[in-house]
């Protein structure tokens, strides 16, 4: 109970809600609750970019053997509609996640007060549920994803009873939920570190589009140099968060880092997540390969990962609003872009890593010109081993890394991506995650050693970059053409003397 009341108490100091205030839909999602009413919701694919978030939508209504379609728009910072002719002005079947008991909702028809917790059997899922209610109706929302799952609509001023028949969502959020990683458990967890070491300091460096915390974690000497570990700037890409968690845990109970970091004056910083809002949309989603792209890119549906100003208007990036890689409609036209970049730029960067998924391998920075480069490559080979990962120059495209790496070069500034894993599977969240405790350990291990050893051991003030010594392949290479040049000059000198003769 101490415990837990001290969390409440770091909660409220830092300033973060307990629940997220506005609601989490994403495109293509298909709803179909059957009872006194049919209903049948489709979200719809957006046709620009929208300043203020929002989600459209169609939706069928049965009742009395007619069928009727409504249209419209909602805000997803309030839920409240703002265009078209759908049946209610504030959206029902979603509401705000993590609504505590005695929260109140103004719906069009009144108050709806909240009155308790039920657990129920969805699709074979074991649901916790909020219950609202007022008078004698009620309603049972999903308390992690805020849907509605059964309870009363109203329509043309009467009251029906539904509830959720069949949907193409995946509950993502359950069948992961060992490797899923939710956003406010997240939050507490940090929160958590920051209370029980003195040398962990937890901050905010800016909010998404929806309000939610981008959470900086420094481990050492608040004014030291910085390697800074980012991740989770796409939706679903959390095994970054996974391997950054168990390095953290690892670190903060070693005495000799620590130790070190404080006396070399550099700190660790983990960014993460980058996205939040993408995080939680993972949370319900079309599990199929195909819809990634809504939960991978942030509210605005802008790929964050192509919204820097280091060539943003790279042809790698498009400007489709429902391209997976869309560009946004400027550089750093979003906050989470701003944010991140705001923090490299006052930041004495040593090094950055941005951990993706959906790939395999260590990503060295294209040339920037001069001594960084060689170092870069130098330092990008070192992790790769020690990742047991290969290792391959990047392109040049509108991304973190790069933001760090050619925009706020500092003299010796590295950057680079670590591709952690990539898969076949048809499903987008096995794709971007592993979903093996033993491999998940592995690759965390792996990452652990790595950067403690930056952390720990790697001489930052002396740094000599190896000569490479030409390896036995090249001189095969070197001799077979020598060789060949020698049989040539002979091959010449015997066909200019037998003409000579003639």
């Amino acid at each position: 109970m101490r415990r837990y009341i001290l969390i409440l108490i770091i909660l409220a100091s830092i300033g973060y809600n307990a629940y997220s205030k506005p609601i989490y839909v994403r495109p293509n999602w298909i709803l179909k609750y059957t009872g006194d009413i049919k209903l049948t919701v489709y979200t719809l694919k957006p046709t620009s970019y929208p300043i203020d978030p929002k989600i459209c939508l169609e939706v069928e209504v049965e009742l009395n053997n007619s069928r009727n379609t409504y249209k419209g728009c909602y805000l997803l910072k309030t839920g409240h509609r703002i265009s078209g002719n759908l049946p209610w002005s504030v959206f029902p079947l979603i509401i705000p996640r993590y609504l505590d008991l005695n929260s109140s909702i103004e719906f069009d028809d009144g108050e709806w007060r909240s009155t308790g917790f039920e657990y129920i059997i969805f699709k074979g899922y074991g649901i916790k549920t909020i219950v609202f209610s007022r008078g004698k109706l009620y309603r049972l929302y999903d308390w992690n994803t805020g849907l509605l799952i059964k309870g009363y609509i109203s329509f043309s001023g009467k009251y029906y009873l539904i509830e959720l028949n069949d949907t193409n969502l995946e509950w993502i959020y359950i069948r992961y939920r060992n490797f899923y990683v939710d956003y406010r458990n997240l939050t507490i967890y940090l929160m958590e570190m920051n209370r029980s070491y003195t040398y962990v300091y937890l901050h905010s460096i800016g909010k998404s589009v929806l309000g939610n915390d981008i959470w900086a974690l420094e481990i050492g000497p608040r004014s030291g140099r910085s390697i800074v570990v980012s991740s989770c700037i796409h939706g679903p890409e959390m095994l970054g968060i996974k391997v950054s968690i168990y390095a953290i845990n690892r670190i903060v109970s070693n005495k000799t880092i620590i130790d070190s970091l404080k006396n070399r004056n550099i700190k660790l910083v983990f960014i993460m997540p980058l996205n939040p809002d993408g995080l939680e949309f993972s949370k319900l989603a079309p599990p199929e390969r195909e819809y990634r792209g809504y939960v991978r890119k942030n509210a605005r549906y802008v790929d964050l990962n192509r919204n820097f100003n280091f060539s943003w208007n790279t042809q790698r990036a498009s400007a489709d609003v429902n391209a997976w890689n869309y560009k946004g409609p400027s550089p750093l036209s979003e906050p989470e872009a701003v944010a991140f970049s705001s923090y490299i730029a006052g930041e004495d960067v040593i090094m950055h890593i941005d951990l993706h998924t959906g790939e395999y391998g260590v990503v060295i920075p294209p040339a920037y010109g001069g001594k960084v480069d060689k170092l870069a490559e130098y330092i990008g080979k070192k992790i790769a081993e020690m990742m047991n990962l290969p290792y391959y120059r990047g392109s040049i495209i509108s991304a973190a890394y790069l933001q760090t790496y050619m925009i706020y070069q500092k003299g010796l500034t590295l950057a680079f991506i670590i591709e952690l894993h990539t898969s076949d599977s048809p499903r987008w969240f096995e794709r971007y995650n592993v979903i093996s405790q033993s491999k998940l350990n592995d690759i965390s291990e792996k990452f652990y050693k790595m950067i403690a050893y930056f952390a720990d051991e790697f001489d930052w003030n002396n740094i000599k970059i190896p000569e490479e010594e030409p390896s036995y392949s090249r001189l095969a290479i070197v001799t077979l053409i020598a060789i060949i040049l020698a049989a040539m000059i002979v091959a010449i000198y015997r066909m200019a003397k037998q003409g000579y003769r003639v």
